[in-house]
């Protein structure tokens, strides 16, 4: 690029979601009603990860990949298509940017949400949503199998929601020896 070298491009990764937290605590697939042609949608995925990854491997820039946490919000959004995320995205990606043009990160590549951290902006705003702690749970089981990576979101839920449950305990304490 002419214009601009490296260090003056930002490139937010982003994954069409499949799931969205509807008002009263699940978290259901997209319905296909909503997944329809030249909206956004998880069969572009593949085509836009490539796109990524060469503008990645030819410009270097730094690199926010961050919505493959993340899902819709009926809370927020009437249309739950696959490109409207939960604020929790939004504020996080924000931080990063700032981070970034402030320079106070040498990370060109910042993958890594802001869970597990009370202090997190906005914490207290997103325990009001209500929250089903054993649909999701189960979910967050499925998604493992499938390593889906939104069940690190759904663990990050829980360990809001359910503090004490034995099972968020043993799981944020596993995730947190990984890290």
């Amino acid at each position: 690029m002419k214009k601009y070298d490296s260090d003056h491009i930002i490139l937010n990764r982003f994954r069409c979601n499949t799931y969205f937290l509807e008002p009263e605590g699940r978290i259901l697939e997209i319905p296909p009603e909503f997944q329809q042609p030249f909206q956004p949608h998880p069969k572009y995925n593949v085509k836009l990860a490539k796109l990524e990854n060469y503008i990645i491997e030819k410009y270097n820039p730094y690199v926010i990949d961050l919505s493959q946490y993340f899902m819709g919000d009926a809370n927020l959004w009437d249309n739950i298509q696959g490109a409207h995320f939960e604020k929790e995205f939004y504020r996080e990606t924000f931080d990063q940017i700032k981070r970034i043009v402030k320079g106070e990160t040498d990370k060109r590549y910042y993958s890594e949400p802001d869970f597990f951290n009370e202090a997190r902006r906005g914490f207290e705003e997103d325990k009001k949503r209500k929250f089903d702690i054993e649909y999701n749970m189960n979910l967050m089981f499925e998604l493992m199998d499938k390593h889906d990576m939104l069940w690190l979101n759904i663990l990050d839920k829980l360990w809001v929601y359910a503090p004490d449950d034995p099972r968020v305990i043993q799981y944020v304490n596993k995730v947190k020896e990984l890290s």
